[in-house]
């Protein structure tokens, strides 16, 4: 959209953004900004084993990896810093942030849609000294109130310790400095054996209730773990907990986008 149209898509009060992936949410600006204060080592051979070896490491495509081999042929040490690369070789690895071509109706495979997230948690995280969650989220978050986002429920990781208290507290924190409310989703992999989950599940139904986290969420390749193969140990821990009144949190799932609904 463009002109009036577009200023009228940007300036409409929006509802909420459900069931999100905070890591997938980058922007270029953002993830230029990541490698730029990072300044990562591309360690050219560690990341082609991670691609050949597939699984959770996902896929790049082999035009990709012919220019990932060349950068590690054409710098000493083949493990270059971002900032000593020549302009195509950033502009390169900066692309490789995001899934390949302009046009957003283009499919991609699961496996090169996950070698995203090899990327950035291969890059992003290298300089522990930088606290690359609160960039993203401050990116993410000053996007969502300039498009009149309200509210957002966004997909994790249980955390470890006290991450439940602090919930609350990042949850205030975003609401007073964005002006957005911000709720959690308690993800499950569905790629861990069954009673790995509903050992989480049942620890994450023993937990107080909270305000802030709303639900679960099941993921991972839909393909090779069907939801109606591996999703039934996490939802009817959570169903039976919410139909007895145990429980509050609602449940998302990812079905139907690869493989059986």
């Amino acid at each position: 959209a463009q002109g009036v149209a577009a200023e009228f898509c940007k300036d409409l009060p929006k509802g909420g953004m459900l069931h999100i992936h905070h890591w997938g949410t980058l922007d270029r600006e953002t993830a230029q900004q990541f490698l730029t204060v990072v300044n990562p080592t591309i360690k050219v051979e560690e990341l082609l084993t991670k691609f050949a070896e597939g699984g959770p490491s996902g896929s790049l495509y082999d035009d990709e990896l012919r220019q990932l081999r060349d950068i590690g042929s054409r710098y000493p040490g083949g493990a270059p810093r971002y900032d000593v690369l020549f302009q195509t070789d950033q502009n390169f690895i900066l692309d490789l942030f995001f899934l390949p071509g302009e046009d957003l109706t283009e499919n991609h495979s699961f496996a090169r849609f996950l070698g995203v997230f090899t990327i950035i948690s291969n890059l992003v995280f290298q300089n522990s000294e930088v606290d690359a969650e609160s960039m993203m989220y401050d990116a993410f978050f000053k996007r969502a109130k300039a498009n009149k986002v309200s509210y957002v429920e966004i997909s994790q990781f249980q955390g470890r310790g006290d991450w439940l208290a602090k919930l609350d507290v990042w949850s205030k924190q975003i609401k007073q400095k964005y002006g957005v409310t911000a709720k959690q989703l308690a993800a499950f992999t569905r790629v861990r054996p069954p009673e790995t989950t509903r050992t989480q599940a049942q620890n994450l139904l023993s937990l107080p209730p909270s305000r802030v986290l709303v639900g679960v969420n099941l993921l991972a390749d839909e393909a090779e773990h069907p939801a109606l193969e591996k999703g039934q140990t996490l939802y009817a821990l959570i169903g039976n907990a919410r139909a007895s009144g145990d429980s509050a949190l609602r449940m998302s799932i990812h079905a139907g986008e690869l493989g059986d609904v």
